[in-house]
């Protein structure tokens, strides 16, 4: 299930943990249709509302991660000015259509 394995993904780069029924499901999206037949699963989960614990991460041997909060318009702004990766891109959207 996509869903569990977010909020498993959640839980192993930032070290949240939260209720299943905390993460929403915005929508699955092809990655890159004109040559890759792949989807991208999109969820969401609102921190300020969910009943979360804080705990550890637990990287895979190669991840670099680094978690921080950011102002939504901010992020999406420096998002536009980088050209950022389509996936980025599809996640603004997502929150776009579902009013986030």
């Amino acid at each position: 299930d996509p869903r569990v394995a977010a909020r498993r993904e959640l839980k192993e780069e930032t070290g949240y943990v939260v209720s299943l029924d905390d993460v929403k499901d915005l929508g699955t999206f092809d990655a890159n249709p004109a040559f890759m037949s792949n989807r991208m699963h999109y969820f969401y989960v609102n921190l300020d509302n969910a009943d979360y614990q804080e705990g550890s991460t637990s990287f895979d041997e190669h991840e670099k991660i680094t978690s921080s909060w950011e102002d939504k318009a901010l992020a999406k702004e420096r998002f536009r000015k980088e050209r950022g990766s389509v996936f980025i891109a599809g996640a603004f959207q997502a929150l776009e259509w579902y009013g986030l």
